[in-house]
């Protein structure tokens, strides 16, 4: 079975709540549109990754737990065992 814990989505909303936090930027925030704008865009797009990898997870997840894992054995007759004395 897969891992149970989706690694892509997890380090998506963890980079979508550093690059809020953090000073560094692609256009810093001082020049007056572009700084907040490529803001209101990245950080977004981290969240819909994330959360996409998530739902990615659960859908696979699901069908994997749909798939039989019984295995079929065809019955044997009983081994009696016979007394040596």
């Amino acid at each position: 079975m897969k891992s149970t814990v989706p690694w892509a989505g997890l380090l998506n909303l963890l980079a979508a709540v550093i690059y809020g936090v953090s000073p560094l930027d692609l256009i810093p925030d001082v020049i007056p549109l572009l700084g907040w704008l490529d803001d209101a865009i990245a950080i977004p797009l981290f969240i819909v990754f994330g959360i996409l990898a998530f739902l990615r997870h659960r859908k696979n997840w699901r069908e994997s737990a749909k798939v039989q894992t019984v295995v079929d054995v065809p019955a044997r007759e009983p081994q009696i065992p016979t007394n040596p004395y």
